[in-house]
């Protein structure tokens, strides 16, 4: 009676095919390089300028947040008002200080003098464009990547220049 049910039920027939020729396909590799040649047609994908951004910011992740002020200039932009520069400092588990400073004014530079005494430059990377509206294009997938950056010190302390509408994020050894 069951070799009856199996054979009067169709839908049965085309399915156990269809298992048979998967299994068979999967064991000679055929299905692997199918995907992979799907994945050829797939669209590249594009380092945004967020991702840059996250990528910056790595050293903060598991770092003791530090106080840190900065005396700026505002930025007005209609009725908002904001410092035209931000600092973000902690210190790393093997005792570096990591420094992030935005500054957000799209049209003047800022320089930013601290009281960190180094005697040596300080090495870092930066994120800036030459418009706001920057991104990068499957054209153009390096527009906007981070370029090295190093900060000079002075007998004051370090003193970084900050290029209108950038990120910085230096790494400052212990002394």
């Amino acid at each position: 009676d069951m070799v009856k049910t199996f054979t009067s039920f169709h839908p049965l027939g085309v399915v156990l095919v269809a298992l048979l020729g998967v299994g068979v396909a999967e064991h000679s590799g055929f299905i692997n390089a199918g995907l992979k040649g799907l994945l050829s047609f797939t669209p590249r994908m594009l380092l945004t300028p967020t991702y840059h951004v996250f990528d910056l910011y790595q050293p903060f992740m598991g770092a003791t947040p530090l106080k840190a002020a900065v005396e700026t200039p505002k930025w007005r932009q209609g009725d908002v008002e904001l410092a035209a520069v931000d600092v973000t400092a902690a210190r790393a588990t093997d005792g570096t200080v990591h420094l992030a400073l935005v500054n957000l004014d799209p049209e003047r530079p800022a320089r930013v003098a601290t009281n960190l005494k180094t005697g040596k430059p300080v090495q870092g990377r930066i994120l800036t464009a030459g418009a706001m509206d920057a991104h990068n294009t499957f054209e153009q997938p390096r527009r906007l990547v981070p370029a090295a950056y190093i900060a000079q010190p002075s007998q004051s302390g370090l003193t970084l220049e900050l290029p209108p509408k950038s990120i910085v994020v230096v790494e400052v050894p212990e002394p």
